[in-house]
């Protein structure tokens, strides 16, 4: 935005419309008795980032009508009656879209779905009725020439010399199906639920992602089982009688005689 913009407005607006939706966002999860937990995080930053896209737009548009009409408040007007149904139907996908994970049977999808559908409905609030709100009431910007004209140029000059043309059309298609019949190689190569045995929020040789990873690899053949801890060099040189987490584990199987083995049953793991 300091790039494009290097105005006060196009930083500052934003950023306010991020802010917003923020606020509504975590207060309705409040209001509602609904933790943030580290599984959901991306779903705020991806609601953050279209707030600001579409506070992005507002203020570009501004500008542009700044340029033509020479009034701050008559350019706040017709940059939201221009932008407002466009980006309220959008807001309104989005956050359909994501309420979506209510028909999911687990809480947590319920949960998220909820809080995240309303978090980014506000967007229609909170960002395509404040930020021109804002321009209306905060000073008028002295220097009313658009700098943003010659990026626009440019991308049209770009989009003139490939899609304008008959043959760029056609190549820009062809790259858009090879990359299409790329894309359904690799989904079906992608890996549904978790790669590894334990919790993705532990480490890999965290000791229980490494009891998980024992319990789902073990025999099922009956066997009678004796585990122990055995203390690392320098627990056992310590003296302590408790040891770290750190300890190993360790077991000792007798085969069990078929006369003897309990029956199984599904699920069971007969150590």
């Amino acid at each position: 935005m300091i790039v494009y913009f290097r105005r006060l407005y196009g930083i500052a607006l934003p950023l306010l419309g991020i802010a917003l939706s923020s606020i509504w966002g975590l207060g309705f999860m409040a209001l509602m008795g609904i933790n943030l937990e580290p599984l959901s995080l991306p779903i705020p930053f991806l609601i953050a980032a279209r707030a600001t896209s579409h506070g992005v737009q507002l203020v570009a548009r501004y500008y542009e009508e700044l340029a033509k009409t020479h009034h701050g408040a008559k350019a706040a007007r017709n940059a939201l009656d221009a932008l407002f149904r466009p980006g309220s139907l959008a807001i309104i996908v989005d956050a359909v879209g994501i309420a979506v994970l209510m028909l999911g049977a687990a809480p947590f999808n319920h949960k998220l779905g909820l809080a995240a559908g309303f978090w980014g409905f506000s967007v229609i609030f909170t960002v395509h009725f404040m930020v021109p709100l804002a321009l209306t009431i905060l000073p008028q910007p002295r220097e009313m020439e658009n700098k943003n004209e010659g990026v626009r140029n440019l991308l049209g000059r770009a989009m003139a010399m490939t899609g304008g043309t008959d043959g760029g059309a056609r190549a820009i298609l062809a790259v858009a199906a090879l990359c299409a019949i790329g894309g359904g190689w690799f989904i079906a190569r992608v890996q549904l639920g978790e790669s590894e045995a334990g919790s993705p929020l532990l480490h890999r040789h965290h000791d229980y992602n490494r009891s998980t990873q024992a319990i789902n690899t073990c025999s099922l053949a009956p066997r009678n089982c004796t585990w122990w801890r055995v203390p690392t060099r320098r627990a056992a040189s310590s003296g302590r009688t408790s040891w770290p987490p750190s300890s190993a584990f360790r077991r000792t199987c007798w085969p069990i005689p078929v006369w003897a083995a309990p029956r199984p049953f599904p699920g069971w793991c007969g150590w």
